[in-house]
């Protein structure tokens, strides 16, 4: 891990939960293009632990990882006051599961493989700013992801 400088320290900072490498290294190269610092966390377990121990604006969590479910990694923060706005990621979402997905306290939007980037990437941004995502729409464009 970089070692935080005065710029990165004031960046909007994202914890990434995905075991898929591709997934990773595509959001991370268009999250960082946005100007916001990213964290991966293999699993579910090991983003539980980065979470208890530093503070982030975002959680970007798929659901189907190795040790711990993203699933479960939501149930165990429900109850937090410090857990950031989420978004899901998953190509394992039906319309039953995603409405349970958004009654957790700190889902914000599920996004469904395949999703379009760029729209993903603008909530991304927004919501790790802090900023309002009510008026930008998912396009579920196949082939961009």
């Amino acid at each position: 891990m970089e070692p935080l400088t005065e710029s990165s320290a004031s960046l909007p900072r994202v914890l990434l939960a995905d075991n898929d490498e591709a997934v990773v290294e595509m959001l991370m190269e268009f999250l960082r293009r946005r100007g916001l610092e990213v964290e991966v966390a293999p699993d579910g377990e090991v983003a539980l632990r980065s979470l208890e121990m530093h503070p982030f604006d975002l959680l970007v969590c798929d659901l189907d990882m190795p040790v711990m479910r993203g699933d479960e990694l939501l149930r165990r923060i429900a109850g937090s006051r410090s857990a950031p706005p989420t978004l899901v990621i998953s190509g394992y979402v039906d319309e039953f599961v995603e409405r349970e997905l958004m009654a957790h306290p700190h889902v914000r939007r599920v996004f469904r493989k395949p999703f379009d980037v760029r729209g993903f990437t603008e909530v991304a941004d927004r919501l790790a700013r802090g900023k309002n995502i009510d008026d930008v729409f998912d396009d579920p464009a196949p082939g961009l992801f």
